[in-house]
């Protein structure tokens, strides 16, 4: 994951990102404040892979509706086409979907990912309009919720790395090799 300051997320970032297949983090003043997902052909025939039953139950359902509708049933949609007109007028940011809130790379900033984290929503980054890109804003409150839910895992990468230590530190050459010996079981 290469890191790049969040002034520096320009659409040939994104299209390099999206070129080498890579993850990138942003950083503001130093510090992590989102994980950048360049959209892709093969990272978008992923996801459906991997949702395919849900997006196949969500046709039944429509179908199903449908059948419903032909009899007379008309179902009632939540009406979100004035919220989204609304995001539009008041710029460039709006809300696509429910969790994703569309900014244009011209106004992606370290306020905009602070607003995304406040409100619990994903960044879509466009470029020309289209989706170039997925941010997932970096909050205190989920490094501390993914390290209370690893921590096993941390004390024992640093239990592993400490005795990597010690046996290199004790054996020089040969740790090397009591170190692989101890760890390929």
């Amino acid at each position: 994951m290469r890191r790049v300051i969040i002034r520096e997320v320009t659409g040939q970032t994104l299209a390099d990102a999206a070129e080498g297949g890579e993850t990138l983090s942003i950083t503001n003043g130093g510090v992590l404040c989102g994980v950048l997902i360049p959209v892709t052909l093969r990272w978008v025939e992923a996801l459906v892979d991997q949702h395919l039953s849900r997006f196949v139950e969500s046709i039944r359902y429509g179908e199903k509706e449908l059948a419903h509708t032909a009899e007379g049933y008309v179902p009632v949609l939540p009406d979100s086409s004035a919220e989204t007109a609304q995001g539009a007028n008041e710029g460039s940011a709006s809300i696509v979907t429910p969790g994703i809130r569309r900014v244009s790379i011209r106004d992606f900033s370290g306020t905009a990912i602070e607003e995304a984290a406040q409100q619990g929503c994903l960044i879509g980054i466009t470029n020309g309009r289209v989706l170039s890109a997925v941010v997932i804003p970096v909050t205190q409150r989920w490094v501390e919720y993914l390290v209370n839910q690893n921590l096993s895992r941390i004390l024992a990468g640093i239990a592993r790395g400490e005795e990597e230590a010690q046996l290199d530190v004790g054996a020089g050459r040969l740790g090397a090799t009591a170190r692989q010996a101890a760890f390929a079981e």
